[in-house]
């Protein structure tokens, strides 16, 4: 039989230089280890919290580890699972989350601080840096009276937070009702970096409510930051079907969306753009089963530069309404669809949009206007090719096969004699494409995502 203590397991009260090392610590009625005021010279390591020799369940009444008051600890490579929410961390606390598994959590119990934020760890006005953990099996919410906000990860007012390096996978932020973040939820915090993640089959909802999940992989509500090099993969804003963003959720805010990887997403939209001012930039989103690849909504309205939407029945969609006008630019996007739906649409009125130098590949519509006497398209150099109907071709519209090297394959560069090489016109505010490298690097700007590069090896002749 094991006893816990009714406090927490291990208690921390303005200490300096601790160390806090392969213990098992669980079945404590308060949380695993409770740390107030501590420094960035207390290490807490190696343990297993909630969970006994075995494996098995044996979870603290709280917290598996509860950092407040300023503390700044190293927690690193602990196996923490099964108590009502990982890691909380609240009051100013900037520790770094190193290495850790967490697993098994539900934060849905009416005596922890915000139940449904956070089952695998929650940040509250606090900076942490969390990296390299493995975050799993974590559910934010089970009830129908509250949202559940991220189900592995959730930022509220954490400023400056970093999430790196991370395995984000098979969390649900809620499994009865509402659901926001199924992998990350990231709530007015300014100055965020989520980089080099791997967020990956997790699920916003699982009920039928139609509109009932929001942000499958990651969910952004205000604030602004950067959200870069990340795989989103797999992921689902509800279950059933339906549901917005099943790989990328974005609600207010400013953020710049750069060279993420957005596959096999499930969802009425793989990413959804909403009352956003932000820059979506060199993201690859191709192959999810939406039937929008990328909506837009609302005022203001975000920058589309150098991406690759492929795949997909509808590329890009904008909606908007008389009292939320949306204004959008596309430049230098590559746009390839499975030979139904649209490539660019604005779907209700007041919306405006400016092309410039995007590829329109095998749709049904290349560029539509659904209401053309409120909303404006423009477009200059698109090439079209393999639309059924080209739609809307703007100014000096180019005709001809773009030449993807390998679309089979995912690759979408031009290879030699794509009609997109150098027949773009200029646009000053965009100086590399998709990879990083310069434009222009021929004689003009190439149309579309790549600017074609190409290696020519020396002819050697040889007497033999």
């Amino acid at each position: 039989m094991i006893v816990g203590n009714g406090w927490h397991g291990i208690s921390l009260w303005y200490v300096t230089t601790n160390t806090i090392r392969g213990n098992l610590i669980a079945a404590n009625g308060w949380s695993g280890i409770g740390a107030d005021g501590v420094d960035v010279d207390t290490e807490v390591r190696d343990n297993r919290v909630g969970l006994w020799v075995d494996g098995q369940p044996l979870g603290n009444g709280f917290y598996g580890i509860h950092l407040a008051h300023g503390s700044t600890p190293v927690v690193i490579s602990n196996t923490i699972a099964y108590n009502k929410r990982g890691i909380y961390l609240e009051g100013g606390s900037n520790p770094w989350i190193y290495r850790n598994t967490i697993y098994g959590h539900n934060a849905s119990a009416s005596s922890l601080s915000y139940p449904g934020y956070g089952g695998g760890i929650f940040c509250y006005q606090s900076a942490p840096i969390i990296s390299g953990n493995v975050i799993t099996n974590n559910v934010a919410y089970t009830g129908t009276d509250k949202t559940g906000y991220g189900g592995g990860i959730a930022l509220y007012r954490c400023e400056g937070t970093l999430i790196g390096g991370n395995t984000v996978v098979s969390n649900t932020a809620s499994t009865a009702g509402q659901g926001k973040g199924g992998g990350i939820y990231i709530e007015d915090s300014n100055n965020v970096v989520v980089r080099a993640n791997r967020v990956l089959s997790n699920v916003a909802t699982t009920t039928s409510g139609r509109e009932w999940g929001w942000g499958g992989g990651i969910a952004v509500s205000g604030g602004s930051g950067t959200i870069e090099y990340n795989e989103i993969a797999g992921n689902q804003a509800r279950s059933a079907g339906g549901g917005s963003g099943g790989g990328l959720y974005q609600w207010y805010g400013s953020t710049t969306f750069r060279r993420n990887s957005v596959t096999g997403n499930y969802g009425g939209t793989a990413v959804y753009l909403g009352y956003s001012q932000s820059l979506f930039e060199s993201n690859k989103v191709v192959g999810n089963l939406a039937s929008y690849a990328v909506e837009l909504a609302y005022y203001p309205g975000p920058i589309l530069v150098n991406n690759i939407i492929a795949d997909s029945h509808y590329a890009v969609n904008a909606y908007a309404t008389a009292a939320d006008p949306l204004t959008a630019k596309l430049f230098h996007n590559t746009l390839v669809g499975t030979g139904d739906g649209r490539g660019v649409t604005a779907e209700s009125g007041y919306v405006t949009l400016a092309l410039v130098n995007n590829i329109v590949v095998s749709h049904a519509i290349g560029i539509s206007n659904t209401y053309p006497a409120s909303s404006t398209i423009s477009a200059d150099h698109t090439l079209f090719w393999g639309n059924t109907d080209n739609g809307i071709v703007g100014t000096n519209p180019v005709y001809g096969n773009p030449r993807f090297l390998n679309p089979a394959g995912g690759s979408y560069h031009l290879s030699p004699g794509s009609a997109a090489i150098d027949a773009g016109v200029t646009e000053p505010t965009v100086t590399t494409d998709i990879d990083g490298d310069p434009r222009p690097l021929g004689s003009g700007y190439d149309i579309g995502a790549d600017e074609a590069r190409f290696l020519y090896l020396p002819l050697v002749l040889r007497n033999y």
